[in-house]
C-alpha cells in the first residue's frame, strides 16, 4: 500500500456529519483525489466503498447482499459475450451451404437492419453484465467501468452501474432448467437461406420483430435437434414441412421470451426501482414493484412465487391477489420506515459515508 493510500485510509473524522449530497464540483474533487492513487489502490478503495454500501440497512441492499453471496457460493462461471452461429456442415450438410459472416459495415447487413430494426438498438452489444440462461453463467460486459466511473455512480445513487447485480438477480430467478435449450438456441446469430450470417443480430432479435423472416434449414434442423430433441428429419426439409416447423419455432420463441422477460424485468426493478424493463412489462411495471414489496423484497420468496406462477397471466393475477391480502393485513401507517428513503438516496448517503471514512473528501469538502 502506498503512502498516500495509507494516509487516506487513516483520515477518519471524529464526529458524525449529516448526509448531504456533494455538489458536482465536490464529486469531481473526490474523484480527482482518487485519481492520485495507483490503479490497483483505486480498485481496492472502490471495492471497499461498494462493500460498505451493500452492508447498509435497507431491504434492497440486504437482498443484493444475499444475491452476491449466492453467486459466490455457487462459484458462477463468468465469460464475456461471444455470439456463435450454427454450423451448416453439422446441421444441413446436404445443402453444401457456403457460410459467409456479414459485419456491420457490409451493405447486406445494413439492408437487413434497415428492414427489420430501423429504430432498434441493433446489433446487440454487451454494454452491461447479463445472465446467460442457456449456459447458466454470468456474462461480463465488453468494456468494464474503471474505479472512477464506479465511484461516481455510487455517489449519484447507482448501486449497479455495470448491471452485474441485476444479472445475478436474473440468474437467481431462473428456476426452470427446462428453458436452457431454448435460451441457448435463440442466442445464436441469424442466417438467411443464402447462408449469410449476420454478426450481432441474434435469432432472438429476428423472431422478436413479429415479421416474416427467412429461416435456413441449418437453424430449423438445429432447433429440431437441440430444442425439440428430434433426430429423424434431415435437410433438405420438404417444402410441405416448412410452415409447421416454423410455427413450432415461433411458439418456442414466444414461450422463451415470456419466461425471460418476466425474470429480467423483476431483476431490474429489484436493483433499480426506476430501471427500464422490457416493453411488454412497461404498462404494468408498478405491479412488479408491488410484488417485490409484498414479498418483503426477498429473492427467495420471489423465486418461489415464480415457480408457482411462472407465466405472465398467472403472475399478474396472483400478484394482484397477494396485494389485496397484504393490504387487508397491514395499514399504511404500519409500513416500515425504510420506505421513506429511496434506494438511490440510501446508496448515495452510504457511499458518501464510506468516502468520508476513507478520507477522500479532502479539505473544504467535508
Amino acid at each position: 500500500m502506498n503512502v498516500l493510500l495509507a494516509s487516506i485510509m487513516l483520515a477518519i473524522p471524529g464526529h458524525f456529519v449529516p448526509f448531504q449530497t456533494p455538489a458536482g464540483d465536490g464529486v469531481d474533487r473526490i474523484l480527482n483525489r482518487l485519481e492520485g492513487l495507483s490503479v490497483a489502490d483505486q480498485s481496492v478503495l472502490v471495492e471497499e466503498i461498494q462493500a460498505g454500501v451493500l452492508a447498509g440497512n435497507h431491504p434492497r441492499l440486504e437482498a443484493l447482499r444475499k444475491l452476491a453471496q449466492w453467486a459466490e457460493k455457487e462459484g458462477l462461471e463468468t465469460k464475456p459475450i461471444n455470439l456463435a452461429y450454427f454450423q451448416a456442415e453439422k446441421y444441413a450438410p446436404a445443402l453444401k451451404l457456403r457460410t459467409k459472416v456479414m459485419g456491420g459495415k457490409n451493405r447486406k447487413w445494413k439492408s437487413l437492419k434497415a428492414k427489420y430494426f430501423r429504430n432498434s438498438d441493433i446489433p446487440w452489444t454487451a454494454t452491461e453484465w447479463a445472465w446467460d440462461h442457456g449456459r447458466n453463467r454470468l456474462r461480463s460486459r465488453l468494456d468494464p467501468l474503471g474505479p472512477k466511473e464506479v465511484l461516481r455512480a455510487l455517489l449519484e445513487g447507482q448501486i449497479d452501474p455495470e448491471g452485474r447485480l441485476a444479472a445475478m438477480a436474473e440468474g437467481f430467478l431462473d428456476h426452470d432448467s427446462g428453458m436452457d435449450a431454448e435460451a441457448w438456441y435463440f442466442e445464436h446469430c441469424y442466417r438467411d437461406r443464402d447462408g449469410l450470417v449476420f454478426s450481432g443480430i441474434r435469432l432472438f432479435d429476428m423472431w422478436g420483430t413479429t415479421r416474416e423472416i427467412e429461416i435456413s434449414d441449418v437453424e430449423a434442423i438445429a432447433w429440431l435437434r437441440r430444442v425439440a430433441g428430434e433426430e429423424k428429419l434431415r435437410s433438405p426439409i420438404p417444402k410441405r414441412l416448412h410452415d409447421p416447423i416454423y410455427s413450432r419455432i415461433h411458439d418456442s420463441f414466444e414461450h422463451w421470451r415470456e419466461y425471460r422477460e418476466l425474470r429480467r424485468a423483476l431483476a431490474v426493478r429489484l436493483v433499480d426501482p426506476g430501471g427500464e424493463v422490457p416493453p411488454v412489462w412497461r404498462p404494468v411495471v408498478k405491479r412488479l414493484d408491488r410484488a417485490w414489496v409484498d414479498l418483503k423484497v426477498d429473492p427467495a420468496e420471489m423465486r418461489k412465487f415464480l415457480e408457482a406462477h411462472s407465466k405472465r397471466d398467472r403472475f399478474l393475477v396472483e400478484s394482484k391477489l397477494l396485494a389485496e391480502v397484504v393490504d387487508a393485513e397491514i395499514s399504511s401507517d404500519e409500513r416500515e420506515p425504510w420506505r421513506e428513503e429511496t434506494l438511490s438516496t440510501c446508496v448515495a448517503r452510504l457511499a458518501l459515508k464510506e468516502v468520508r471514512a476513507l478520507g477522500l473528501l479532502g479539505a473544504g469538502i467535508r
